[in-house]
């Protein structure tokens, strides 16, 4: 996974014929008659964190303190501190990121730190507060926030909230 950090390819030349199975899994999601359209793109990336958590637990090799860790972070929007995670499963912080990173790519840091902005993302594109969502988030105030759209999305949350996007989706809309 390392390999395909912050590069681009097509789906299909990294998951073969999983990659069919995933876009059906987004697109029925987002067309769910329970989904109204803000809500569609939320739908479709929880229905692919749920199939890719699915490809972990399917497969044999995947350390349990990593899925173990993808999940707490999962289900915490990524603001969990992750030093508790390692002593919580009895792992040296280095050897959780290691193998973390060996499987997922990044380190449990910055994986907490990317599902922390999509949750900001998705807060602010069903049109939340910027200072409430780093509240709830966990952000220790709001430039700590711009710091990761900085990273993240090249602007700041004001920003974004302030773009154009396309119908239905946090996605920004092309100038």
């Amino acid at each position: 996974m390392k390999a395909l950090v912050d590069v681009t390819i097509d789906l299909r030349d990294a998951l073969g014929r999983s990659a069919a199975e995933l876009g059906e899994r987004c697109n029925d999601a987002a067309e769910s008659p329970r989904s109204s359209p803000p809500r569609t793109a939320t739908a479709a990336v929880l229905a692919a964190a749920e199939w890719t958590l699915q490809q972990l637990d399917d497969d044999a090799r995947v350390n349990p303190a990593v899925l173990c860790t993808a999940r707490t972070i999962r289900d915490s929007r990524g603001g969990v501190a992750v030093d508790e995670l390692g002593s919580a499963i009895g792992l040296r912080r280095a050897a959780l990121a290691q193998r973390f990173c060996d499987v997922v790519g990044v380190t449990p840091k910055r994986f907490a730190r990317i599902v922390r902005f999509h949750t900001a993302l998705s807060l602010l594109g069903r049109g939340g507060r910027i200072s409430h969502a780093a509240t709830d988030l966990g952000y220790y105030d709001q430039a700590h926030m711009h710091r990761d759209f900085a990273e993240f999305a090249g602007m700041t949350p004001g920003a974004f909230v302030a773009a154009n996007r396309y119908p239905g989706s946090p996605s920004l809309a092309e100038s």
